[in-house]
């Protein structure tokens, strides 16, 4: 305790929130022993950090839970999950790649349906066409392609 104030003893004070001295040195114990499991298995978890900088949470947990089995230790991924972050070792959330084929202006107007109740009835009488998007490690490439709508074939 700090200057002036008496030391009060754990009985006093047990007393006063109608706990025992029993519960409370028990409850130590549980919260020491928790710490130190928590300890141990930061150690790991960094040490596999060390290895794998870009692991998620539940690879590292994955990976080292051979190691915390073989000493008799055991931790769910939820709570893991909140002992990382609480560390500050969680990973920094990626940034969602994302694009758009559309624009979103209203003034422009939608192109009109040249092929509605018309009878297609040989091949190269309409052709439909779209594109998409496909993300590679030198970026987004487009992908167009040309269907026919008699034979329903790339063409």
């Amino acid at each position: 305790m700090s200057e002036g104030n008496e030391d009060v003893p754990v009985t006093k004070i047990c007393d006063r929130f109608g706990k025992s001295t029993v519960a409370y040195y028990k409850n130590r114990k549980a919260r020491a022993r928790l710490a130190n499991k928590e300890d141990f298995i930061l150690l790991l978890a960094r040490r596999e950090r060390m290895v794998n900088p870009m692991a998620g949470c539940k690879k590292v947990l994955l990976a080292i839970r051979p190691e915390m089995d073989k000493e008799g230790v055991s931790m769910g991924i939820n709570r893991f999950y909140g002992l990382m972050k609480r560390n500050g070792m969680m990973l920094p959330k990626r940034k969602k790649y994302s694009c758009a084929t559309t624009k979103q202006d209203k003034s422009l107007v939608p192109s009109p349906n040249l092929v509605k109740g018309m009878e297609i009835d040989r091949p190269d009488q309409a052709l439909c066409a779209d594109i998409t998007y496909v993300y590679t490690e030198e970026g987004f490439l487009f992908l167009s392609l040309m269907m026919d709508m008699y034979v329903r074939e790339i063409v």
